[in-house]
């Protein structure tokens, strides 16, 4: 009896110690370590593999210079996550990027429909006639960043400003309250989950809250963005617009501060007056491009 149980313990610690030992193989086994980079231990390397480079985490240092390293000079060729490694990966040439759309009014002032019999005789435009990616005057502005490398797509901003009506010596006579430009751009979240590019739609319906039935500042419009293997991106609008008031469209790269005009249109180019905001959206739009993964150089 005290054999059998001495037997049975002894199979039991056997069986423990061989499924230990296969627990411990198993683990070994296991190749993606540090943000889910494959570790290379053939031959003793013991480098973790990243995309463009080999990091040596026993002395936590890269073996290799950035490839991108002509591009951002202003960063030691051998940083990692741009020295950023608790709340950032590695970029490998997947930064975030932002699309901006604007709707402006290019004079200083419209007039009002209600002049006649309003003490408001006009109403604030916006007073530029340039296309300004980091503008701060428009009617209204949607942004938003995509990020291909955490797989989302974030709306930074939805707004329509307020509008402000004058008398006829220019003074201030009412202000309407800043609202939604319009609804929440959607992004498709099938191709941005795969990596390989995402459309976002975005749309404006805004109209002078201080005018009753004046018609709204519309557009609907497609921007698919498809990163390239050299860190670029390649872009393509499409949609409709209003004929008035001024529209801009850019793409930003966050990490470098590159920018392009994507499209832009302006009523003082097209002949196109107020009364073009009654639909339907009357101008089809349509831009394709490449925005270079490169730092901006700047003017001297």
């Amino acid at each position: 009896m005290q054999l059998h149980n001495y037997t049975t313990l002894r199979i039991a610690h056997t069986s423990n110690t061989a499924r230990s030992r296969e627990g411990k193989s198993d683990a070994g086994l296991y190749k993606y370590k540090f943000q889910s980079q494959e570790r290379q231990d053939e031959l003793g390397l013991n480098w973790d593999s990243f995309k463009y480079r080999n990091y040596d985490y026993a002395i936590g240092r890269f073996m290799n210079i950035d490839p991108l390293t002509e591009k951002y000079n202003t960063w030691s060729p051998y940083t990692f996550s741009g020295n950023r490694v608790v709340d950032s990966r590695e970029l490998e040439g997947l930064e975030p990027y932002t699309v901006t759309g604007r709707a402006f009014i290019p004079m200083k002032t419209v007039a009002s429909p209600l002049a006649p019999v309003s003490n408001t005789k006009s109403f604030k435009g916006d007073n530029r006639n340039d296309y300004q990616v980091n503008a701060t005057s428009f009617r209204t502005e949607q942004k938003v960043t995509v990020d291909f490398d955490k797989k989302t797509a974030t709306t930074k901003s939805n707004v329509a400003s307020p509008s402000v009506g004058y008398d006829s010596k220019g003074n201030v006579t009412e202000t309407s309250k800043a609202e939604k430009a319009g609804p929440t751009p959607t992004y498709d979240k099938a191709s941005l989950d795969k990596g390989t590019s995402t459309t976002i739609n975005m749309q404006v319906d805004a109209s002078n809250k201080l005018v009753d039935g004046a018609p709204s500042i519309n557009y609907d419009v497609n921007v698919t963005l498809t990163p390239q293997s050299d860190g670029s991106i390649n872009y393509q609008l499409n949609g409709n617009t209003d004929g008035f008031p001024a529209y801009e469209f850019f793409l930003t790269n966050e990490a470098t501060g590159n920018s392009t005009l994507m499209f832009g249109s302006n009523p003082n180019n097209s002949g196109d007056k107020p009364t073009a905001l009654f639909p339907p959206m009357e101008k089809s739009v349509y831009g394709s491009g490449t925005l270079e993964n490169k730092k901006v150089e700047e003017k001297k």
